[in-house]
């Protein structure tokens, strides 16, 4: 679903003649897979705050377990 209204919002942005370059989001990529594949469009992704906070905060603790070090 959200590559499906992302993919459709893309076109009519370029149908408009609106320059798009980035497209926030998670780290899935099918939405980007489907622009090149149906528009034929090479598209930069950018993480968003959250997804990017999360991953860090992840990574901290899978970091703290494999050393067994306190994180503070």
């Amino acid at each position: 679903m959200e590559s499906g209204s992302g993919l459709q919002g893309v076109s009519e942005l370029a149908k408009s003649g609106t320059p798009v370059e980035y497209i926030e989001g998670d780290g899935d990529n099918t939405l980007i897979a489907r622009l090149k594949t149906n528009l034929n469009i090479n598209m930069k992704k950018r993480f968003d705050r959250n997804h990017i906070v999360k991953n860090i905060g992840k990574r901290l603790y899978a970091l703290q377990a494999s050393n067994k070090v306190k994180l503070s």
